[in-house]
């Protein structure tokens, strides 16, 4: 209960920091987006289960604030847990260099996959803006603040109550 609780506290942080300050700190007009790095970051060290529980809670409450399609964050943000995820099994992962490359790869990704629901949805969207002007500036804004997250949450993963393995209980059969 512990590890849920600090995961669920972290992540909200994390939603907060990203509402608060890093929505209007921008780049040549672009922001970072600290949630995705942090999902991103999280994927590369814990394991599916969390990374997936983590992308589900961020992105249902950054879709709370995302005025167009409800869930798009979610959906993105889970898609984007999940492949991290399974890929992160077969990489070595203490240079710094790989979650910056992740977070690059991902965050183009993210545009790729943004346009695909807009276009779904009828949203007037510009691919050219957004895959050769903000895309690359937004990856490359994630790349660097990868950096910071990752150690955090390699720091706060050698914690004892993160180092616990999920306990859940068996339903007792009533006969």
């Amino acid at each position: 209960m512990k590890k849920l609780s600090l995961i669920f506290i972290i992540s909200f942080l994390v939603i907060i920091i990203q509402q608060a300050f890093f929505s209007s700190l921008t780049f040549l007009s672009v922001s970072a987006d600290v949630i995705y790095v942090y999902i991103i970051c999280n994927s590369l060290i814990r394991d599916d289960i969390e990374s997936l529980f983590v992308a589900l809670f961020c992105g249902l409450i950054k879709d709370c604030f995302f005025p167009y399609l409800f869930g798009v964050n979610t959906i993105i943000y889970i898609i984007t847990a999940f492949l991290v995820g399974k890929i992160e099994k077969k990489i070595y992962k203490d240079a710094i260099v790989i979650p910056m490359l992740f977070t690059f790869i991902a965050t183009i990704f993210k545009g790729l996959l943004y346009y695909s629901f807009f276009y779904i949805a009828a949203y007037n969207f510009s691919f050219k803006v957004q895959m050769y002007g903000i895309q690359p500036i937004e990856a490359l804004y994630n790349s660097v603040i990868s950096i910071f997250v990752y150690k955090f949450i390699k720091k706060i993963s050698t914690l004892n109550v993160m180092q616990q393995d999920w306990n859940f209980k068996k339903r007792r059969e009533y006969k």
